[in-house]
Parts: C-alpha cells; structure tokens; sequence
C-alpha cells in the first residue's frame, strides 16, 4: 500500500469515472492504493498480502446497485461474501443463516395461510392482506385509515379508563 497525493491519483485514473467521483470525497493525504501483482486500485486498507492468509471465506451472493444509490446513476455489480477465522465460524454463520430461513415469517406465515404478500401492490403495510373476510379469495390491502382509527379509538378509550374489545 503507496499513498498518493489527489491530483496524482487523478491522473492515475484518469479515464475511470467512479474512481475520479470517489476521489473528490477524499481529503488531501488520504487517498492510498494497493499493488496485487500487475492489478493497483484504490484502497482504504486492511489487506493481505495473498488471499491464502484468509482461512474462511465463501461466495454468499450477488447483486446489481446503482452507483450511489441513485437510479439515475449506472448500475453495478455488487458482491457479498464473508470470511471468519476459522472454518467452524463460517460453518456457525451459514447454520444461523439457514436457521433464519427457516423461521422467516414472509414464508411461514403464507404456507400457513396467515396472510398474503401482494407484490404488485408494495411493501407493508399495504401489500399485505391478513387472513379474514377479505382473504384468500378476492384478497385487498389493509386500509390505512382504518387502523389509525382504531389505534386513536383504543389510546382514547384506555385514558379514559375503558376497555376496547377488539
């Protein structure tokens, strides 16, 4: 790892954009780069000098993101991966992983015909239909107004004193 000043990694990467919009934010000082055999890029540290030293890693999954995080910007590829210090850590990771899925709401809840998730509709709350008169058959978003009645009607009813049977 070299440090570089920001007009010479500006001219260094002359012809990458993402690069050159990255460099603007850094101060003066701080911009270094890191060499693995022919390939140098910009860095903010913590390296090995081979990937051999990482003794867990995996592949976990891949990913379009727009750059920034701005539809308007070009989309890239983003990969997620971890590593661990040991293989049992990553074997530990991948068992709480699988254990999550195992329990994720999103899936359990439709297998058990609690609710249906409307992806044409949105995210919660109004993509969802809870089981009911409105559900399976001619399932409809929850309507909105009508839950915050009934959450000021109860707040309500409860500093007065009263109970509100739901």
């Amino acid at each position: 790892m070299s440090c570089l000043t920001k007009a010479e990694a500006a001219e260094r990467w002359a012809g990458q954009p993402f690069k050159l919009d990255l460099l603007e934010d850094l101060e003066e000082g701080s911009v270094t780069q890191c060499t693995h055999a022919a390939f140098t890029d910009l860095c903010r540290g913590g390296h090995l000098n081979d990937t051999g030293e990482i003794p867990a890693f995996k592949l976990m999954s891949i990913a379009g993101a727009y750059w920034r995080g701005s539809e308007k910007n070009p989309q890239l590829q983003r990969v997620y991966g971890a590593l661990f210090e040991t293989q049992a850590e990553l074997d530990a990771y991948e068992q709480q992983l699988e254990d999550a899925r195992r329990r994720d709401h999103r899936r359990i809840g439709r297998e058990l015909g609690l609710f249906t998730l409307i992806d044409e509709v949105g995210a919660w709350p109004r993509g969802l239909a809870a089981r009911g008169r409105h559900h399976p058959a001619g399932a409809r978003p929850l309507d909105r107004g009508r839950r915050a009645r009934a959450r000021l009607s109860t707040r309500h009813n409860a500093e007065r004193g009263q109970a509100r049977a739901v």
